[in-house]
């Protein structure tokens, strides 16, 4: 589906008390640069084009009704650290998070159809991808050089190694098996990315511990 994420230069729509700026369903700027948090409010459902350009931000609060981020929304974030992506967001536009270099981990939600040119920025180091279906840009990690880890559906982890392979990524991937998927989808609807992502790990150390039990079991049957 085609989302217009575009923000007209003479556009200003309502102002909240924090300096938000919004019209219909979409967000188009949050004026107020130098705050350190932000929640932009439900019912949105899309982040307009370069809409936190820059902006000081280290934590926001997106709503459920998303669908949309728009180009560069959150570039520039140097000092962003935390975001939780909704369950429904569907595209995730180009330069999105571009030069964010202080956001680690980020979830890309099971809804997630579509990711751009150079998303990511250089502080990602842990990627949590929940959708089977997501297209991602052959550019989509340009920028990040420093991804140490990906986890995905395990149903899927054959297609995403050839297909990061090609993309020239050399993270190791991480199944997420089919219950904690899901008790991981319910965390991170309601803005628990903690608890989501202890999830994963218990998740990925069961994973492990399996493989290393496996391989043990034909030693002892070889030997």
């Amino acid at each position: 589906m085609e989302y217009n994420t575009q923000v007209g230069i003479f556009e200003t729509g309502e102002k909240d008390s924090q300096g938000g700026a919004y019209k219909d369903n979409r967000f188009l700027a949050l004026r107020k640069r130098e705050l350190n948090e932000y929640e932009v409010k439900d019912g949105v459902a899309i982040i307009g084009d370069r809409a936190f350009y820059d902006a000081k931000l280290r934590s926001v609060t997106l709503p459920n009704s998303l669908r949309a981020i728009g180009q560069s929304a959150f570039a520039g974030c140097k000092h962003l650290t935390d975001v939780a992506l909704p369950e429904g967001l569907e595209v995730i536009k180009e330069s999105a998070f571009r030069n964010c270099e202080s956001l680690a981990e980020l979830t890309l939600p099971s809804t997630l159809l579509e990711v751009g040119a150079r998303a990511f920025g250089p502080g990602l180091k842990r990627l949590v991808i929940l959708s089977e279906n997501v297209t991602f840009s052959p550019d989509a990690f340009k920028q990040a050089k420093s991804l140490e880890e990906i986890l995905v559906p395990g149903a899927v982890i054959g297609k995403y190694a050839v297909l990061f392979l090609a993309m020239g990524i050399t993270a190791p991937l991480t199944e997420i098996k089919a219950e904690q998927e899901e008790e991981a989808i319910v965390e991170e609807s309601t803005g628990n990315t903690t608890a989501a992502t202890n999830k994963i790990d218990e998740c990925a150390h069961t994973f492990n511990s399996d493989v290393i039990s496996l391989n043990q079991q034909e030693e002892e049957e070889a030997i």
